[in-house]
């Protein structure tokens, strides 16, 4: 989700220095740009009104609209935009469905859809950083990876688009550690380099590893997806490869590596009993946790 206080670190941190050798534009079909016309001219509109206006068929206006979305020229009061936008048409209201359940939402529902000022030019001469941002932005950032990664390092920018460099980041991490915003250390095993965090990520993982410790604990599994963004098996293994597809799943245990489900096909990580291994095997093949399993793998 993008927060409208956000939406300037975002634009300047995609936006090109303005010179003639990247001054390429997005060349938008006519219905593209009837539309863009027109909410420049009335401003943010319902989907029923820009249809009125312009006279285009519903599917024509949904395909201007889908246009404008993946140029980055255009957003809606909600996600259920998106959603209509990426469903496809059997599954639409009206649509054949074929026996499947039909979406309950169409693109009339998205609420006002308006055009983004994304027109921002950095100047060269008065960038406060290599990236365009300034302190503040820059500082603004960093709360926004870290709330979204618990942990921050070096090897995590290759997962964020446009990120600034890690030496940029590095200045301002330290200076927000002396205020005592956050917390430098090494709190993820095996990842070189300086790590941070807020304090009360801190906290958290001190009480993980405390309960790690007691005698009594009960093992945690998780399974998730291959595809899902926080899967981080690349890097907390550089050496194992696991292809980001819908069926490719990853299994750890009380936080660290187990297996993996790749080409369905079970391979594990770390050496686990004969017996164990079958039930593993079932929880990565079956993505959600039998009773029966959740009784075992809970010992």
């Amino acid at each position: 989700m993008l927060m409208r206080t956000n939406l300037d670190l975002w634009e300047t941190l995609a936006a090109k220095p303005k010179t003639d050798a990247n001054a390429d534009e997005v060349v938008l079909s006519p219905t593209a740009t009837r539309i863009a016309e027109d909410l420049r001219q009335h401003g943010a509109s319902f989907f029923d009104q820009i249809s009125r206006r312009t006279a285009l068929l519903r599917s024509q206006l949904e395909q201007g609209l889908a246009e404008l979305v993946s140029a980055g020229q255009l957003t809606s009061d909600s996600f259920t935009g998106l959603r209509a936008l990426l469903t496809p048409d059997s599954r639409k209201p009206g649509g054949h469905a074929n026996g499947r359940r039909r979406a309950t939402f169409g693109v009339e529902d998205a609420g006002r859809w308006s055009l983004l000022q994304n027109d921002v030019v950095i100047d060269e001469p008065s960038r406060r950083h290599d990236s365009g941002l300034d302190n503040e932005q820059l500082e603004r950032l960093i709360l926004v990876y870290l709330e979204r990664w618990g942990v921050l390092f070096k090897r995590v920018l290759e997962r964020e688009s446009f990120a600034p460099t890690w030496r940029e980041l590095l200045g301002a991490l330290r200076g927000m550690e002396l205020r005592g915003q956050l917390r430098g250390g090494r709190f993820v095993a095996g990842i070189s380099g300086e790590q941070f965090a807020l304090p009360e990520t801190v906290t958290t993982l001190r009480q993980f590893g405390k309960n790690q410790e007691a005698p009594e604990r009960s093992t945690e599994y998780v399974s998730l997806a291959a595809a899902d963004p926080v899967n981080l098996l690349s890097i907390v293994l550089p050496d194992t490869r696991l292809p980001k597809m819908g069926k490719n799943r990853i299994l750890y245990r009380d936080g660290v590596p187990l297996a993996v489900l790749d080409s369905s096909k079970v391979r594990f990580l770390r050496e686990v009993n004969a017996e164990e291994q079958w039930q593993l095997q079932q929880v990565l093949m079956h993505r959600e946790f039998p009773a029966r399993l959740r009784a075992y793998i809970g010992k």
